[in-house]
């Protein structure tokens, strides 16, 4: 399942000065929480409402033909727990991009020393 993620107010400002200013983005990492909400009525926020856990991205780009960003990151958890949102971070803690769900199927659903 793809989960859809939407810029937030801050990753949006740091995607347009990357552009017009001619640098680069750098993700470096997921977290995941527990909390439900609307992504697209929370587009200011700069946290996880109530985040778990974090996990480093292992690598990824932007596909050519349709312009995606694609990630890669492998998921160590060291708690049982379903996760209803999931932020992408930049290097420097910026929370760049969220996803969540108000429905009771979890984005993901972590397992304890399961990757």
């Amino acid at each position: 399942m793809a989960i859809q993620y939407f810029l937030t107010d801050v990753g949006r400002d740091i995607a347009l000065n990357a552009t017009s200013l001619g640098l680069n983005v750098s993700l470096s990492h997921i977290g995941v929480g527990t909390a439900k909400y609307d992504p697209l009525t929370e587009l200011d926020r700069t946290a996880l409402v109530t985040e778990v856990e974090r996990y480093p991205l292992n690598g990824g780009g932007v596909e050519p033909n349709s312009h995606t960003l694609r990630f890669v990151t492998s998921i160590e958890p060291t708690i049982t727990v379903d996760g209803f949102e999931i932020g992408v971070f930049t290097d420097t803690g910026a929370l760049f991009a969220i996803a969540s769900t108000t429905g009771n199927d979890p984005l993901i659903r972590l397992v304890a020393n399961i990757v």
